[in-house]
């Protein structure tokens, strides 16, 4: 299992994925919050896909986490949900850990997602584009748009491009 942690304008949620395998929840994943940008029943099929990954009975376990205290909720539901990554920006906050949890950056956790499966990657990414339709974006306009929060992942995604002789648009 993986672990994200993900903030909306309505509070924290903890999101538990399924293995790494499954592009498809971990897409979801990804794009919680990119609601605004899609139709409304896809919007609601991802939300009830989001409700069937909430995670609950971790609450015990948040008084003997050792990492930082406004954290440790964190921690608890990853090591409840038998998560191996905890996904954050914020990686200071993330140690100690429990043996079998590593903190990953959002640019760190995605590439080793891509490293699964490059082509299916990809394929999400320039779904995620192709959804995105106020204002139209384009594979290479979703990239660069990347290239600010995850540039590590978008450099990666390019070489396996270049590397196919495939065009980025």
């Amino acid at each position: 299992m993986y672990m994200s942690r993900r903030q909306s304008s309505s509070g924290e949620r903890l999101l538990a994925t399924s293995p790494p395998s499954d592009l498809g929840v971990t897409q979801a994943a990804c794009c919680y919050n990119e609601t605004k940008t899609m139709s409304a029943d896809k919007a609601a099929r991802l939300h009830a896909k989001m409700e069937e990954q909430m995670l609950t009975g971790y609450e015990p376990l948040i008084a003997v986490m050792q990492n930082d205290a406004k954290d440790r909720h964190v921690v608890a539901a990853a090591l409840k949900a038998g998560a191996q990554v905890i996904a954050t920006a914020n990686l200071k906050d993330f140690t100690p850990l429990p043996d079998g949890i590593e903190a990953q950056s959002p640019d760190e956790f995605l590439c080793n997602l891509f490293d699964l499966d490059p082509p299916g990657f990809v394929e999400i990414l320039r779904e995620q584009g192709a959804d995105l339709q106020r204002p139209p974006v384009t594979f290479e306009e979703l990239l660069e748009r990347l290239s600010r929060a995850v540039p590590d992942l978008v450099a990666t995604v390019r070489e396996h491009l270049e590397a196919l002789g495939s065009p980025q648009e």
